[in-house]
């Protein structure tokens, strides 16, 4: 297996030192930390709203107030003409959630997607982009440690960020430097061996001053996995940032970020019991044979990975590095510039199993493993993005319009090999079979560039009451440029044709806290050659390729509401979301590559989505939700339209509460737990088998006790095996099974 080299990785670690070591050179720093800091009555805000990032990461709330990500601009979340999610620090700290499939847990109509470096499954559709402070990054599996909050947008939102898939828009926010001195240590022990110690600290670097201040927030983790062979896992990450009030209408803000890491191979696919099966022929019987297990309740361990015990542990290092400037000429007019380049080497080693079972001469079920697959890309990227907002008064309105540009430029460098591997016994799973010499598939550079311009209006008319909102974006992007260094061929390709996609909607407002509205986006796509065999070069002379113009369309309606004086946020949203000539990729064991990708006609989401946050008594918060879904697929080999998509329940409902048993007292117990359930899902677009849904339930409860807090959470009480997405036989996305987790913070 290939190790990667990170040729970048003492300059990125030299910056995060030095910025570290401006944050702390004041000897008496960790002193000041342990009391709070009051701001100087002469010391001016910044005049900076429209751009002003509010950092919530000390809050212990489950929602916010405002919403950056699907305008670009600080706006109130009932002012927005479209359904939006934020999972909060608050949140994330109390279900445990160091990762992205945990954060999203209680997200209505938002799934974690097996197999892909942070994928979602939003209202039934993938959003594998990966977005971080409104950059599009390239795909990588990270954690929480750095993170204020995340931010989700559902629904098209390539008016905005361009290039965006049917299911919406998943913007990580980073934590910002603080006015005030603070320090937070914490450490964390729980089930797999697992390990964490975290660090969080910041605050003004002078006494005297919040011209300048700083936050560095580090944390390493170690452990394992519950599935077989995830042990020896581990992730370092620090992330600095130092932000400078040049003036009270000038700020800079400048964050890195360091990430090391080894996570799995994420090929662990546990088989679950089927309540239907139809399927032809859904286990072939070789040689008369006679079969050993019954295929019910489950027909497989627990914790089998499909993947080889040689091939386990993803190699990541990822090295980002932020500028934000923003100045304010007038009150009324600001602008914004964002620079950010970033920096990945992966090495990801994997078996790559297919959707064929049979049972074996021996009798037991086998599941068909041709190939496995040797993949290394390092990937630099740069991007800029600027923004203009002017506020004004004219034909009785109050208007505000952002107009901005986003250049980008990739160069990837990337190699795959594939060899044989044996296929895998299911029930007395065969991990350390032979690996076949593995063989060139590509070797090859890739340099793409791209600019978008976009713009969005906002008018406010009747006190506030009625809002219009427009959005447009184009995107020109240059012809790719390709580099074969295995044939020693170099290719061009030509430049596509620009990408339109707008956004429109209204917003009416009959009383401060009753909101109505109505949003139509769209991703737009130009017609494009797609490679039919997507696992070798686009130069190979035994690729084919066909044409697909991949549009998404979300047509959507909705209430936002504010009840019991504030304390409770609701939206309730009916919605229609079309894929237009979608790309489905699926293993092909004939096929160049091991893989084939087919054009689907159009895949159809519609439903109703409620969602909930707030506080409604003394004591309590909560977060939560519930969907309806109906949802239809095009089966690209038969092109037949099926009644579901793979992997998305009907109905699904979820909630998180916590309750604080201290009243008035400092110290003391706050109980907390969540609750989740789904009907069935269904797998595969030929919807020929359905797997059971069920209920998970966590709990946990906390004691506060002066600066320090002890938590304790046991997720997946009834150790329900429920699979949160699931498109195929050998390949469901699962709740991991029951797990405990015992955390300990201190703030100095």
């Amino acid at each position: 297996m290939k190790t990667s080299p990170c040729h970048h990785q003492n300059r990125s670690i030299a910056l995060a030192l030095a910025l570290a070591a401006a944050c702390s050179s004041t000897p008496s720093l960790l002193a000041q930390a342990v009391e709070a800091r009051k701001p100087d009555k002469g010391e001016e805000a910044i005049k900076l709203e429209a751009f002003k990032v509010t950092d919530t990461s000390e809050l212990s709330g489950y929602g916010v107030s405002s919403f950056s990500s699907a305008t670009r601009l600080k706006t109130p979340i009932i002012d927005i003409p479209q359904s939006v999610s934020v999972v909060t620090s608050a949140l994330m700290r109390d279900i445990g959630a160091f990762d992205y499939a945990q954060a999203v847990a209680y997200i209505p109509n938002v799934s974690y997607r097996q197999n892909v470096n942070d994928g979602s499954v939003i209202r039934g559709f993938p959003a594998f982009n990966a977005y971080r402070n409104g950059f599009r990054t390239s795909g990588y599996v990270s954690d929480n440690f750095a993170l204020d909050r995340i931010e989700i947008v559902k629904g098209p939102a390539a008016a905005i960020a361009g290039s965006s898939e049917s299911g919406g828009l998943v913007n990580r926010i980073t934590k910002k430097p603080l006015d005030k001195q603070a320090i937070t240590i914490g450490a964390a022990a729980g089930s797999y061996g697992m390990f964490r110690g975290e660090l969080d600290m910041g605050g003004p670097i002078t006494a005297d001053s919040k011209k300048l201040t700083y936050r560095l927030v580090t944390a390493y983790q170690t452990g394992g996995g519950w599935r077989d062979f995830e042990d020896g896992l581990h992730k370092f990450g620090v992330n600095p940032s130092v932000n400078w009030r040049i003036s009270d209408k000038t700020n800079l803000l400048v964050e890195a970020e360091y990430l090391d890491a080894v996570t799995t191979s994420n090929e662990a696919n546990v088989y679950l019991a089927f309540v239907r099966d139809g399927t032809s022929n859904p286990l072939d019987i070789r040689g008369g044979a006679t079969p050993k297990i019954s295929l019910t309740p489950r027909w497989a361990p627990l914790k089998l990975n499909t993947n080889d015990r040689k091939l386990e542990g993803r190699v990541q290092r990822v090295e980002n590095l932020f500028l934000t400037f923003t100045h304010a000429f007038t009150d009324n007019l600001s602008f914004r510039q964002n620079l950010m380049r970033q920096w990945t080497d992966i090495d990801t080693p994997k078996a790559r199993p297919t959707h064929v079972h049979y049972i074996g001469a021996d009798g037991y079920v086998y599941l068909t493993r041709p190939t496995y697959q040797l993949s290394y890309a390092a990937q630099n990227l740069l991007s800029a993005q600027g923004d203009l907002v002017l506020k004004y008064n004219v034909l009785g309105g109050t208007h505000q319009t952002l107009a901005g540009y986003e250049v980008n430029r990739t160069r990837s460098d990337s190699q795959t090999s594939q060899g044989s591997i044996g296929d895998l016994n299911v029930y007395l799973p065969n991990n350390d079979m032979p690996l076949g010499a593995p063989v060139l598939l590509s070797n090859q550079v890739t340099r793409n560039r791209s600019i978008g311009y976009f713009a969005n209006h906002q008018s406010r008319f009747w006190n506030d009451r009625i809002i219009v909102t427009a959005g447009l974006r184009r995107d020109t992007a240059v012809g790719q440029k390709l580099e074969d260094r295995r044939n020693n061929r170099a290719v061009v390709s030509p430049d596509p044709a620009n990408i339109d996609s707008p956004m429109y909607g209204i917003t009416f407002k009959p009383t401060r806290t009753l909101a109505l509205y109505a949003v139509k986006s769209e991703a737009g796509a130009p017609t494009s050659q797609v490679p039919v065999f997507g696992s070798i070069g686009l130069a190979d002379p035994r690729q084919q390729f066909f044409s697909a113009t991949p549009i998404r369309i979300n047509e959507e309606f909705g209430i936002k509401t504010e009840l019991l004086n504030g304390k409770v946020s609701a939206s309730l949203a009916r919605f229609d979301i079309q894929a237009l000539d979608a790309v489905l990729g699926q293993f092909d064991p004939t096929a160049p590559g091991g893989g084939r990708n087919y054009l689907q006609g159009g895949n159809r989401a519609k439903g109703w989505e409620l969602e909930f946050f707030g506080s409604p008594v003394a004591g309590m918060t909560l977060v939560g939700g519930y969907s309806l879904m109906d949802t239809s697929v095009v089966d690209p080999t038969t092109s037949v339209r099926s009644p579901e998509l793979p992997g998305v329940p009907r109905h699904k409902v979820m909630s998180f509460v916590s309750y604080d048993l201290r009243g008035k007292r400092t110290d003391g117990f706050r109980i907390k737990g969540g609750m989740t359930y789904q009907t069935s899902i269904v797998g595969r677009v030929s919807n020929n088998y359905r797997i059971a849904g069920g209920f998970v339930i966590d709990l946990g409860a906390d004691y506060t006790f002066g600066r320090w807090n002890l938590a304790f959470n046991v997720n997946n009480v009834t150790d329900k095996l429920l699979p949160s997405f699931g498109i195929a036989q050998s390949s469901n996305n699962l709740y991991p099974p029951r797990n405990f987790l015992l955390s300990l913070r201190r703030q100095l």
